[in-house]
């Protein structure tokens, strides 16, 4: 089994115990509350919905359906209205590529050895290379399948285009951008996602204490709140 087939397990966008679209919403609200009582002098409730989390984030699909009535389909990886930007095949894993332009899919073109693109009349707009988006998806990726991933992200950052491997989890938590920021750290024995959140004034570091047994503070706890 490649790369490529191999099944990839999603996430939970929207679950608040994993603290992901509900959890940064809750975040959001419980830190502006107290600076809208202190501004006013009146405190409030704060209501947090997963259901209303997912909606906010539909993003182009929300938008076109409220205001233009337009039904979005799946479309994969590509980008709603540029193209091309998507995930492209090549011979070992996925390769994003992004052209927001004309002259960047240009050099695309050219880097590929395939210059006559550009000026096809199917291609040389970003209007009709949306509306025959798959076309040339599968004509970009003819050379693309000849080499690796690797060899071509090397070969179209020279050229300017935007590109980046699509990452596995391990790859991604070994970038060293990641682990200059701290986003792996140790709690205990185990390796855990670091604070995505920074700030000057103190650490925000996760504490490499050995997390409590269950319920080995329980009886202080429960003393706290009793007395």
């Amino acid at each position: 089994m490649t790369n490529l087939e191999k099944p990839l397990e999603g996430i939970t966008v929207v679950d608040f115990t994993h603290v992901l679209s509900a959890g940064l919403f809750a975040y959001a609200a419980i830190t502006t509350a107290p600076y809208a009582r202190e501004k006013t002098g009146k405190g409030t409730t704060i209501d947090i919905s997963m259901l209303d989390g997912l909606f906010s984030l539909m993003e182009h699909g929300l938008m076109d359906s409220l205001a233009l009535k337009i039904n979005p389909e799946r479309i994969g990886n590509r980008h709603p209205s540029i193209t091309p930007f998507d995930a492209f095949a090549c011979k070992d894993r996925l390769l994003v590529i992004c052209c927001g332009n004309d002259v960047l899919f240009g050099h695309l073109c050219d880097t590929l050895g395939l210059p006559a693109l550009a000026k096809d009349e199917r291609f040389d707009s970003n209007a009709k290379r949306n509306a025959n988006h798959q076309a040339l998806k599968d004509l970009l990726e003819g050379p693309l399948r000849q080499d690796t991933a690797d060899a071509w992200r090397t070969k179209l950052e020279k050229a300017g285009i935007p590109v980046g491997l699509v990452l596995t989890a391990e790859e991604a938590e070994n970038l060293e951008q990641i682990r200059f920021r701290n986003m792996v750290s140790q709690s205990g024995d185990k390796a855990v996602p670091g604070n995505p959140i920074k700030f000057g004034s103190y650490s925000a570091w996760i504490s490499p204490v050995v997390p409590p047994r269950l319920d080995a503070e329980g009886p202080g706890i429960r003393k706290e709140f009793s007395a």
